[in-house]
């Protein structure tokens, strides 16, 4: 359970700072547009570290990029250990898309599910009431 907080947390900052557009010079986090000073570093440094989130680039974070669906997702599943999954059923994602197996996991625990039109719709922002409530689902 303190490990589900802690990641919950590091997300959430993360999740949040993407918001920001905070940049600085290379930092222990290993992108240079994230401050070593950044309240948000030690978390990107946690998801880093731990396989959870890529950055935009090898050395860039983006941390003024919008949150999508297809991102949120992406690192859930990861944080559930990439658990082999069938197909997902969304219309709008290529079976090679880099988020369909999280796509597939996240719609078969009901922790992110499609549109009513059934589409997934994985580039859409996620809004910060998304995100509280695919947490809150995820936290179970």
């Amino acid at each position: 359970m303190k490990r589900m907080k802690r990641f919950l947390s590091c997300l959430l900052v993360t999740v949040m700072s993407l918001s920001l557009g905070l940049h600085g010079l290379a930092t222990v986090t290993g992108y240079t547009d994230v401050a070593e000073t950044a309240y948000y570093a030690e978390a990107v440094l946690h998801m880093r570290e731990n396989g959870l989130m890529d950055g935009a680039s090898a050395d860039t974070f983006a941390p003024g990029q919008t949150m999508t669906r297809a991102m949120i997702t992406e690192a859930l599943y990861r944080a559930a250990g990439s658990p082999d999954f069938g197909t997902h059923g969304f219309p709008d994602i290529p079976e090679n898309a880099w988020y369909a197996n999280a796509a597939a996991w996240s719609s078969a625990n009901d922790i992110v599910n499609g549109y009513t039109d059934g589409t997934f719709g994985g580039n859409n922002p996620v809004s910060r009431e998304q995100i509280a409530a695919i947490l809150w689902r995820y936290a179970g």
